[in-house]
């Protein structure tokens, strides 16, 4: 399974995980950096970060990839767990890319759930905190769908 063809280092993958998108950084030779739930930071074969979905890549150029790895090799002995909330995979990846604590899919779904609670609130509608989390989960899906700024990898 040739699925690394056009990857570069620091090249950063995306796979889906339901409506969330799982972020790794090509590491070279076939290997990827990741933050998971199970295991936290650690450094897989491409194929174990698939888990058999197809992988997606945004080429980046990080402005200074030794810095990078360093980074990296910081998170993997600082064995900080998994939390989706303060420290998903897109936190990690973010932090190793580009020196910043971020995570795109958590803000578009606390700016959708946060809206629509506000908007019920204001309104009188019941169960508010339900439709809250629902639009906050349908906003995360839209903005997987809208933010569509990566390649196919080729998986054969």
């Amino acid at each position: 399974m040739n699925m690394n063809t056009n990857l570069k280092p620091g090249d950063l993958l995306y796979r889906s995980k339901g409506i969330f998108q799982h972020a790794g950084i090509y590491l070279g030779n076939s290997q990827v950096f990741h933050h998971s739930p199970d295991r936290g930071s650690e450094i897989v074969s491409l194929a174990v970060f698939s888990a058999g979905e197809p992988v997606r890549a945004i080429a980046i150029t990080p402005q200074n990839w030794p810095e990078s790895c360093e980074t990296i090799r910081r998170v993997l002995k600082a064995g900080e767990g998994y939390d989706p909330i303060f420290s998903n995979c897109e936190h990690v990846v973010n932090l190793v890319l580009m020196g910043k604590w971020n995570s795109p899919q958590l803000q578009a779904t606390v700016i959708a759930a946060l809206a629509t609670f506000w908007v019920c609130r204001s309104r009188g509608i019941r169960n508010s905190l339900l439709m809250s989390l629902l639009t906050g989960l349908i906003g995360c899906a839209f903005f997987n769908v809208l933010s569509n700024r990566y390649a196919l990898i080729p998986t054969t």
